[in-house]
């Protein structure tokens, strides 16, 4: 009983520390406008240049919470500017001339008095290079932001890894060998500007993404939830996902389709006159499939209602294999 009376004295202690703090950090005698605030702690907030000079080989960000945004110029330097209004930040800045890599590294400094200030502003990393990054290739570009947005053109590079926890890709544009992408949670907008790309690996437990002109000889989505499509496809392309809806409209059909999926629609749309081998295992949902009539605008639609393994089409060494729980399946020409 004894032991059971401290545990309770020792919450009713907690409660009034927490409850006290939150008091005192709002009420009238200690609370403070945001521009107060600024005011007050004005020597620690960041309003940061910096100008580089040499051969940048590798780009890598690692942000808590910013707005990074990729531009370019006519000189011949690489800058970066910083702005923080929260005083809480850190952020370090360096480019080894030796090695060409760039860093850019923010990290929060927390303390128990912030823990009740609210920030209504994020921090800015802009991050300014010559023009000729954007077309000539580096190694790497490494992006990893905690919470915030990242938009505008990433630099041409053999290597790209993008890593979110809860941030926005809204609109930007990639041009790489290879991608690597890892979403927690996040809408992205995402444009390849370059040729095909050799590899590309997405992987997301929440959100939608939108992705453009993506055609890569191999592809695999991994994705929790969330609505997948993709433009302008090439090459062979995986998808496992547990919910939502995923469409696929191929530029060229010159690869083959697997899509593992436990709920959502799943639709393929296929260029030109097709065929493939297609294989379906389902336990519910619609199964269409629409092939184009040579010489003509309309096409032969068929259904399928339960598993099904054959040839449709034109004679091609294609396939197409579909397992799925619950959704509808489509495979249509190219609208």
């Amino acid at each position: 009983m004894r032991k059971v009376l401290v545990i309770i004295g020792v919450l009713f202690i907690l409660t009034g520390l927490v409850g006290g703090a939150v008091t005192i950090g709002s009420s009238g005698a200690f609370a403070m406008s945001y521009e107060e605030m600024k005011e007050l702690y004005k020597d620690e907030l960041k309003d940061e240049h910096k100008e580089f000079s040499g051969v940048l080989t590798s780009t890598i960000i690692n942000a808590t919470s910013a707005e990074v945004k990729i531009e370019y110029s006519a000189s011949d330097k690489i800058t970066v500017d910083y702005k923080s209004t929260q005083p809480n930040m850190i952020c370090k800045i360096n480019f080894d001339e030796k090695t060409g890599v760039l860093k850019v590294e923010e990290t929060s400094r927390h303390n128990f008095f912030f823990l009740f200030w609210f920030n209504f502003d994020r921090s800015e990393i802009t991050v300014t290079l010559p023009d000729a990054y954007k077309n000539d290739g580096i190694e790497l570009v490494d992006v990893y932001l905690t919470s915030g947005n990242l938009e505008g053109d990433l630099p041409k590079c053999e290597y790209l890894k993008l890593n979110f926890t809860s941030g926005t890709a809204d609109d930007i544009t990639i041009d790489c060998e290879k991608a690597d992408m890892h979403f927690t949670s996040g809408n992205l907008f995402i444009t390849n500007r370059g040729d095909e790309m050799d590899k590309v690996s997405f992987y997301a437990t929440s959100g939608d993404a939108k992705l453009y002109n993506f055609s890569a000889e191999e592809s695999l989505y991994d994705l929790t939830s969330g609505n997948l499509y993709i433009d302008g496809a090439t090459g062979d392309i995986t998808v496992d996902k547990t919910s939502g809806d995923t469409t696929i409209k191929y530029a060229d059909f010159d690869g083959d389709v697997y899509i593992d999926a436990t709920s959502g629609d799943s639709t393929i749309m296929l260029p030109g006159d097709f065929g493939f081998d297609f294989e379906l295992d389902r336990t519910s949902g619609h199964c269409e499939v629409q092939l184009p009539i040579e010489d003509s605008d309309k096409v032969t639609v068929m259904t399928f209602d339960g598993d099904t393994k054959t040839h449709l089409g034109t004679p091609s060494d294609n396939e197409i294999k579909i397992d799925i729980t619950s959704g509808d399946v489509l495979i249509c020409p190219v609208k």
